[in-house]
């Protein structure tokens, strides 16, 4: 079992098969990492509209205006 803390999305790799978000010191999210790190779910995470890309096996986040 490994656990890795990072702030930044882009650094859960693929190879890491459940994520945890916490925001303000509570469980926001679950799960399978590809059911956690996705559009609606981030979006709602972070409050603001994002979009998940990937790019050569990574994930990205392009914050839409």
């Amino acid at each position: 079992t490994l656990l890795y803390v990072t702030h930044r999305v882009e650094e859960i790799l693929p190879s890491f098969s459940k994520t945890l978000l916490l925001k303000n010191g509570s469980i926001h999210s679950k799960g399978n990492t590809e059911d956690v790190l996705n559009n609606i779910n981030l979006t709602s995470f972070f409050n603001r509209r994002v979009q998940v890309l990937e790019y050569n096996n990574q994930r990205l986040l392009r914050f839409i205006i």
